[in-house]
């Protein structure tokens, strides 16, 4: 009788998640889930889709996570996702305004900088703020990835809210599975420059074209977090943006105001 073959204690199938996140102009709805086999999705909360590799590949390597973000198409001309000139706006945009700030950032420098024209860039993006409001929703579609990625089997109400808290205050790391984009400098983009998003005479617009729905989302899921501790608390949205904008402005005036 053959002997069945057996697998190297350490080897496994590693599963990738796939989810992706953003704005779904049809159904107003920030989640599109990738489909998954039954007997995985019955295993998932929230629906995070776990796709594992072709039968017979092991990998030991640790998971790799693979996140799809669906972008308001209000915020662009044409999606810089689609050509690798809007992927290269993107990422060098990220590391200019990083380096020197929203106010001094320029599309004439950022055109430099790649080597295209400024009218180049201006076929993308209407204006800098619209950048800048574009990479802080990808931002936040990000993080909520992150915290519905890490806080997935966390049972305990209280446990899942500091877990929330240390992802939010922690140093964020960059994957270099996102070429497009530096997710550390972003995170420090968000703490120094992100407020100017929405701080600005056109919020009220900006706000009826969904412009903040991924920040909205997140909060929205802290505080069903918050809820789960304590059912009757009145105020969960409030209390979830204070907790993110006191993460946020803790670290800058770390970094920055430490008296």
């Amino acid at each position: 009788m053959r002997r069945k073959r057996k697998e190297p204690p350490d080897a496994r199938v590693v599963p990738v998640p796939v989810r992706s996140f953003g704005f779904n102009e049809r159904s107003k709805d920030s989640v599109n889930f990738t489909k998954d086999s039954k007997a995985i999705k019955n295993n998932c909360k929230d629906n995070i889709a776990y796709l594992c590799g072709p039968p017979g590949l092991y990998q030991t390597t640790a998971m790799k996570l693979q996140v799809q973000i669906q972008m308001n198409e209000a915020l662009f001309l044409r999606d810089p996702m689609g050509s690798e000139l809007g992927r290269k706006i993107i990422r060098h945009s990220v590391e200019l305004i990083y380096t020197n700030g929203f106010e001094a950032f320029t599309f004439k420098k950022l055109a430099e900088e790649i080597a295209t024209t400024e009218a180049g860039v201006y076929r993308y993006f209407e204006n800098k703020h619209k950048l800048l409001v574009y990479l802080a929703a990808w931002y936040w579609a990000w993080l909520e990835f992150q915290i519905s990625y890490q806080t997935n089997n966390i049972q305990e109400p209280q446990l899942k809210i500091k877990k929330v808290i240390r992802l939010l205050a922690s140093e964020v790391e960059d994957n270099p599975d996102t070429a497009f984009v530096n997710e550390n400098l972003l995170h420090r983009i968000i703490i120094a420059d992100g407020s100017k998003a929405y701080l600005t005479k056109q919020v009220g617009e900006d706000n009826r074209l969904q412009f903040f729905k991924p920040y909205k989302d997140l909060c929205a899921l802290i505080g069903t977090m918050i809820l789960e501790c304590n059912a009757k608390y009145k105020y969960p949205k409030s209390l979830a943006s204070t907790i993110v904008e006191m993460a946020h402005f803790q670290n800058f005036f770390m970094n920055n105001l430490p008296s």
